[in-house]
């Protein structure tokens, strides 16, 4: 990717799940650092634009370049974070040892000891999330919070050139919440950090972008406040105008 590449660059893009038609139109582009809210009602298209940029969803129309290349050829340099409320908790593993998991090579199948430069970006990780003291503990004995951000711990493990979540305050408390987006404030000082989320009163204060998703795409104002976008992405109907968003 050259300095003027895009970081994201999503151009007339229509998406079909199911034989239903998800997302229509959708045009989008970000070409640098920052924290960027992705919102909208349940059922809107966030998780599915969220798998297009992600490669793990073919779109029906449009192009989709993600740090310069195809969305599977850039997936090795991104950072994807799923719920934590959508991982196995009961698995028998450490802490570390999940964080960990993000050097296994694709393919081989089989489990590798991480070599020194590996563990170096694993134990980096845990200390950047404030999960060090915790590397040992099982992960039935994590809070919420603290498997979130072992999650987080995990995607940065591989030093991605850009970070994607999917509701990462989903299953912790106002607190935890809190801290998170601190966190992730932090990280989308060096890199694009996409946060799909129903907290719109985090993603409110937070973010330096907020795009609200309702079969299609727009921005919403800049400094727009919670209840703001919970007008949006309530009342706005979904054939509003659209245009190219350029950050």
């Amino acid at each position: 990717m050259t300095r003027a590449t895009p970081a994201l660059q999503i151009d007339n893009v229509m998406v079909h799940r199911g034989g239903r038609e998800v997302l229509k139109d959708v045009t989008l582009r970000i070409d640098g650092a920052g924290l960027f809210g992705v919102v909208g009602p349940n059922g809107g298209g966030k998780s599915t634009l969220l798998s297009v940029m992600t490669g793990r969803l073919p779109v029906s129309r449009g192009s989709v370049q993600v740090l310069g290349q195809s969305p599977a050829g850039a997936a090795p340099r991104l950072g994807f974070v799923p719920q934590a409320a959508e991982f196995d908790r009961g698995f028998p593993i450490s802490l570390r040892g999940m964080v960990a998991t993000a050097c296994l090579v694709p393919g081989l199948g089989l489990w590798r000891q991480p070599d020194r430069g590996q563990e170096a970006r694993v134990d980096a990780a845990l200390a950047r999330m404030g999960l060090s003291d915790l590397a040992g503990r099982p992960l039935s004995a994590l809070s919420g919070g603290e498997l979130q951000r072992g999650l987080i711990a995990r995607a940065l493990a591989t030093e991605p050139d850009m970070l994607l979540l999917d509701e990462p305050t989903a299953s912790v408390d106002m607190d935890h919440a809190e801290r998170l987006f601190e966190l992730l404030c932090d990280l989308g000082q060096r890199i694009p950090v996409i946060v799909v989320s129903h907290d719109l009163a985090q993603i409110a204060v937070h973010s330096d972008r907020v795009f609200c998703v309702l079969g299609t795409l727009w921005e919403a104002a800049r400094h727009a406040s919670a209840a703001d976008l919970a007008e949006q992405i309530f009342v706005r109907p979904a054939h509003c105008a659209r245009r190219e968003v350029r950050l």
